[in-house]
């Protein structure tokens, strides 16, 4: 009996289990009612992502709205100030600009779909994600000064305008927006970026990113470039006619930057020494040295369209350490003793290391030097 009786209340399990398979997702989920309403007349999408934005709140409990205007209605667009939101005429008002910038603003921006929306400044705030997939005639992107770890811009194929500098991005993939004017992504984590199809390009920030290189060869609009703080040690700029320089190259252990604003006509040469290195000057390739500033400020571009760098070599390891075991001692003032003595041949990384009194040459005075560390008198 007992067997008949488990095997009745298994079949009666499975049949309430696959019964269960049978009722929509829909009806067994609660359903969440937004806190507001949308108005006749505005499409539901839109309205929906601006509203849903708005109604997030920071961590001392202010929402987005109020943070906007003192009147914030989510039920009522008109209370969420004028300048900020722009719509469409029509019977289907669809969001059509929006300019919300530094208010300290909060929380993820889901656009997505919003297909009529040309223009969106959003700076200066604290937004965590931004989605703008689907968002077909997005012309205009400024979203720096935010906290976005990700942005695709993918399918925003008319975006000619795109400023997404001081998040906390470590990639940009902007292969599909072909007909990028200015194209801002300075002070991220971005270790490459690819602008070889952006033949309209006229502006391209890139500073203070983890780029190691940089190919503006088929950008021949470019007319500002900004590449400071990055760890490049060369520069082709002969295709870029509006810039007042031809070329930039690195002798020694240094990076070069830019900043070039054609517009001010205002051009300045950045250069880096490694650690360790110092900067020597800038050159002309044939060897004339123009100026010994690392930050070097031209008015002019009808000359000098050639700058070299030059830095010293960074020493390879711990001064004085010849033997490279992490400490100075009396092994590595022998070493150097026979060096000087003609015994030996140290290797160009160990005579980096072993000049100690700077004279450019390795001597008996560097080994004593060496051992009077050793002996604390040094």
């Amino acid at each position: 009996m007992k067997k008949h009786s488990y095997l009745r209340l298994a079949a009666l399990a499975l049949a309430l289990v696959l019964a269960l398979t049978l009722v929509p997702v829909s009806l067994l989920a609660k359903t969440v009612q937004p806190a507001w309403t949308v108005p006749s007349g505005y499409n539901a999408n839109d309205y929906n992502a601006i509203a849903s934005f708005l109604e997030q709140e920071s961590a001392s409990g202010v929402k987005n709205g109020a943070k906007l205007s003192s009147t914030y209605n989510p039920s009522d667009p008109t209370t969420w100030g004028a300048a900020h939101f722009t719509w469409t005429s029509g019977s289907s008002k669809r969001i059509q600009s929006i300019y919300t910038i530094y208010f300290d603003l909060v929380g993820s921006f889901d656009l997505s779909n919003c297909t009529s929306l040309e223009s969106c400044l959003v700076y200066g705030n604290r937004i965590a994600a931004l989605n703008v997939s689907g968002c077909t005639a997005l012309n205009t992107l400024y979203c720096y000064d935010n906290k976005l770890t990700e942005l695709n811009v993918s399918t925003n194929t008319n975006l000619g305008y795109l400023n997404c500098s001081r998040n906390k991005l470590t990639a940009l993939d902007v292969s599909h927006n072909t007909s990028l004017v200015i194209l801002g992504c300075g002070w991220n984590d971005i270790e490459t970026i690819d602008v070889s199809s952006h033949s309209s390009l006229s502006s391209l920030n890139v500073s203070a990113t983890k780029i190691t290189s940089l190919d503006v060869t088929h950008n021949t609009n470019l007319s500002n470039l900004y590449c400071k703080e990055n760890a490049l040690t060369e520069l082709d700029l002969s295709h870029n006619s509006s810039l007042p320089l031809n070329s930039m190259a690195v002798v020694g252990d240094g990076r070069i930057g830019t900043e070039l604003l054609n517009v001010a006509n205002t051009f300045v040469a950045y250069a880096y020494p490694d650690e360790g290195a110092e900067f020597i000057g800038w050159y002309t390739p044939s060897g004339t040295q123009i100026s010994t500033d690392a930050v070097y400020t031209f008015y002019s571009s009808t000359s000098n369209k050639q700058l070299v760098a030059h830095f010293t070599e960074a020493p390879v390891g711990l001064i004085g350490d010849v033997n490279f075991d992490g400490s100075v001692d009396v092994t590595d003032a022998l070493l150097v003793m026979r060096h000087a003595m003609g015994i030996i041949t140290l290797t160009d990384e160990q005579l980096a290391v072993a000049d100690l009194d700077g004279d450019g040459t390795i001597t008996i005075s560097d080994a004593i030097i060496i051992m009077r560390i050793t002996m604390g008198i040094g």
